[in-house]
């Protein structure tokens, strides 16, 4: 017959008691009958237990034997995989009751035999000791490198040496020697090197004049001038003008003079950029202006700013934006008034009012405005302190729109009005 696994072997489940078992005894692998497996010895102590196989098939239950003290506990063998349990087989008639039977040890792996009366279990084996700590893991990759912080301004300049002063131009005459060169300025660290003076025309030596301002230059290719310069008339370039370096959020930067007399303003008025923004602004006091941010503006150049006038002023004062003004009318019904200040104008204005007592409506109509001054538009007559209207002029003959905010002040003085021009 070809080799077989126990798993494979054909099942009994009422096994005679001349049935025989294998066996390993004393690591000699032996066989035992049922009966014999019944006979009682001492208990031995319990052997290692070995990994936990399936259970296998419960075999009915041998005939009760004589009673015996326990055997040995013979050591484990390796424990196979537990067959399926098998049903229980009929109890055998009952004998007079014998101590269990000593533990069969395990059989080689295979499917569990039979189990004879169960012998008294042996002291639980103390735990093993816990396993060596596991080697260390490899370390992890080292994290990349951070941006590199960005560079510290500049240093500022040394000094440049002065350049000679150049001696202003002898008068014609007989030939005389050079003007003497201007002495040179004591080494700034790292300055670039003053430029000779220029030789004095010829004839007796001038006296050493003061630094020249820039007058009737023709400068092309680079050049660098460093120090202030002085440009007496008019700068003409046929290219760019680049204004600073960048540094940080700042870019270039371009202070203009103020007005000599009726101004209120201190330092001077300041043009630069700063991150998206291009600003104007005063640079003394608390830095009062105002700002574009290029970030919000559309493509390619396509949007425009807005052109607007605005005051507060009595009934008969008039804001002028362009061609069109208006104003609070001081007869008749109180509301607002419109001319232009040349020419006439056709077109066609619509408006919503809100009345500060509740009362709102609204019009429009075709108008035609002269440089004379319209009675109140649409009739209509504000009374209350805090009257509100909005007017949208659209002026067909110069092809604009203007919106046009009126509210009214106390006995229809300190009015605000203002015009925009939105097209």
């Amino acid at each position: 017959m070809a080799d077989q696994k126990i798993s494979q072997l054909n099942e009994v489940t009422s096994p005679n008691s001349s049935d025989v078992l294998p066996i390993v005894s004393g690591g000699e692998t032996k066989k035992i009958t049922v009966a014999n497996l019944a006979v009682a010895g001492s208990s031995g102590t319990s052997g290692s237990n070995g990994s936990s196989g399936s259970n296998g098939t419960s075999g009915s239950n041998g005939t009760n034997g004589s009673s015996g003290s326990n055997g040995t506990n013979g050591s484990s063998g390796t424990s196979g995989s537990n067959g399926s349990s098998g049903t229980s087989g009929s109890n055998g008639s009952s004998g007079t009751s014998g101590i269990n039977g000593t533990n069969g040890s395990s059989g080689t792996s295979g499917s569990n035999g039979t189990n004879g009366s169960s012998g008294s279990n042996g002291t639980s084996g103390t735990n093993g000791s816990s396993g060596s700590s596991g080697t260390s893991g490899s370390n992890g990759t080292n994290g990349s490198s951070g941006t590199s912080g960005s560079n510290g301004s500049s240093g500022s300049n040394g000094t440049a040496g002065s350049s000679g002063t150049s001696g202003s131009n002898g008068t014609n005459g007989s030939s005389g020697s050079n003007g003497t060169s201007g002495t040179n300025g004591t080494s700034g660290s790292n300055g670039s090197s003053g430029t000779s003076g220029s030789n004095g025309s010829s004839g007796t030596s001038g006296s050493s004049g003061t630094s020249p301002s820039l007058v009737g230059y023709a400068i092309t290719g680079s050049n660098v001038f460093n120090g202030n310069q002085t440009i007496t008339g008019s700068l003409t370039t046929t290219d760019n003008v680049i204004i600073g370096t960048s540094n940080g959020d700042e870019g270039g930067e371009l202070h203009l003079a103020l007005a000599a007399t009726n101004n209120n303003l201190t330092g001077s008025v300041n043009l630069d950029v700063w991150r998206n923004r291009l600003r104007i602004w005063e640079g003394g006091g608390n830095a009062r202006g105002v700002y574009i941010d290029l970030s919000k503006a559309p493509d390619g150049v396509g949007g425009e700013l807005l052109w607007k006038a605005s005051g507060i002023v009595n009934a008969g004062t008039f804001v002028t934006l362009g061609d069109i003004k208006a104003t609070v009318t001081t007869t008749g019904d109180r509301g607002l008034s419109v001319a232009t200040v040349s020419g006439t104008v056709t077109g066609y204005i619509s408006a919503h009012y809100q009345g500060i007592g509740g009362s709102s409506t609204g019009n429009a109509s075709s108008t035609s405005l002269s440089t004379t001054a319209t009675t109140s538009m649409f009739g209509w007559n504000f009374t209350g302190q805090g009257d509100t209207s909005t007017y949208i002029l659209r002026d067909d003959t110069n092809s604009r729109v203007y919106r046009i905010i009126m509210i009214i002040g106390y006995l229809y003085n300190n009015n605000f009005i203002s015009i925009e021009r939105l097209h």
